[in-house]
């Protein structure tokens, strides 16, 4: 179940160094933006704003910042949930543009850090299917309780023959 909620289908992907790229939905439901870019380095994000637009409909989608963004990293590089949206079945395209989708405070955090901006070639909007926000807190809770199980198992086998006698 975590490995859904990090591992879902990507729709579309773009280089920050890009304009746009058009992608395909297929079924109404929710989808998500993500961020991937190398750890430890500012990634353009206080540079770069993304927009969807739906082509059918001659409109822009409204998009929705996380607070509370799920993030996963592999050492080098880092997966980021930045924004939601909601879309219909239908043809659509990312674009990129200057300015920023991150809130106040998250651009002047970044703007304090000391690191340097990572190679541009290397960092990437993604598109994908969004899951729930309790699939990932389910996750979580059976990882703890299956840990909980695990410890409180190897305690009982130890306090064996003091309780039982």
């Amino acid at each position: 179940m975590v490995y859904r909620v990090f591992n879902t289908n990507i729709l579309a992907e773009i280089n920050l160094s890009d304009e746009s790229v058009n992608f395909e939905i297929t079924k109404s439901g929710s989808y998500a933006i993500w961020i991937k870019a190398p750890v430890f380095q500012k990634n353009y994000l206080d540079k770069v704003k993304v927009k969807i637009y739906n082509q059918d409909k001659n409109e822009y989608v409204k998009l929705q910042y996380n607070i509370f963004s799920t993030q996963s990293n592999n050492g080098s590089v880092g997966n980021m949930k930045l924004l939601t949206f909601k879309a219909e079945a239908g043809n659509y395209k990312m674009e990129l543009v200057e300015g920023s989708n991150l809130p106040f405070w998250q651009k002047a955090s970044g703007a304090i850090l000391p690191a340097q901006y990572a190679d541009i070639n290397k960092c990437f909007s993604q598109v994908r299917e969004n899951t729930p926000w309790y699939y990932g807190l389910s996750g979580i809770l059976m990882i703890i309780i299956g840990a909980g199980s695990a410890i409180a198992g190897f305690v009982l086998g130890l306090l064996t023959d003091k309780i039982w006698g």
